[in-house]
């Protein structure tokens, strides 16, 4: 995202578990090898350099969606 971007200047997330907001409680071991995780669901926004705005979005156990994955760019 910095690549199209540039530099974050400001950030906005919300991290859910079970239709709830994660907490402290919700950390645990993941099952591959990237340390501790936290939550099935995430949603972020960050505001970049120049005004561009840029989102994510992540929900776990989404094998059974033919499209588990991609990327778009919008602009003008």
């Amino acid at each position: 995202m910095r690549w199209f971007g540039g530099d974050a200047r400001w950030s906005l997330a919300h991290l859910g578990v079970g239709g709830r907001d994660a907490g402290p409680a919700d950390v645990r071991e993941g099952t591959e090898p990237v340390g501790p995780i936290c939550g099935d669901g995430l949603a972020a926004l960050w505001g970049l350099d120049g005004g561009t705005v840029g989102s994510f979005e992540s929900r776990a156990n989404q094998r059974q969606s033919p499209i588990r994955m991609g990327l778009q760019v919008l602009g003008q």
